[in-house]
């Protein structure tokens, strides 16, 4: 019974370890964009203003033995103290990255999946995120795109009446 229980142990621990190996591969390749970058915060208000810039920092991590990438993005946006929280993982059992987005200039989680492109250089995430204008739900679509190690893009588009449009687009350089 004991040599039952010990292999069974033994055996649970290294399908643990694989299944986490596998999905650190993922992982692996977003281990370079650890560290400081610098950001140009772009964002419109609606389909017909200008666009609003602000300056901030981003400090990225891996943690959780590098299973998701979290950055912090620090500054002022709009004359207020800004602090906005994105981590991403990937789910091997789903197959798909995942993302979590909160800031302090709204209260609801933004929780979007999606897939890298097939040349790997962009991840597509999908998803439903609150809208504080209507106080509901949206259809909310995030693009990254590498440009390369140290240079990314992100932007972020929601649906209004059935119309997609840019709400944010972040550049990003390493420091």
């Amino acid at each position: 019974m004991m040599k039952t229980l010990k292999l069974f142990i033994t055996s649970f621990i290294i399908l643990i370890s694989v299944l986490q190996a596998r999905a650190q591969f993922p992982m692996q390749a977003m281990a370079k964009y650890a560290g400081d970058w610098q950001a140009e915060y772009i964002m419109w208000m609606d389909t017909t203003a200008e666009s609003m810039s602000f300056p901030l920092t981003v400090h990225r991590d891996m943690i959780m033995n590098n299973l998701f990438m979290t950055s912090r993005y620090t500054g002022t946006v709009m004359e207020m103290a800004y602090d906005g929280i994105n981590t991403i993982g990937y789910d091997l059992k789903k197959g798909t990255f995942q993302s979590v987005w909160i800031d302090n200039m709204n209260s609801n989680i933004n929780y979007l999946e999606g897939k890298p492109s097939t040349d790997g250089k962009s991840i597509e995430f999908k998803g439903i995120a609150g809208d504080a204008i209507p106080g509901k739900n949206i259809q909310y679509r995030e693009v990254i795109t590498f440009t390369d190690d140290t240079h990314q893009r992100i932007e972020m588009y929601k649906m209004t009446n059935g119309r997609e449009y840019k709400t944010i687009e972040i550049i990003l350089a390493k420091k």
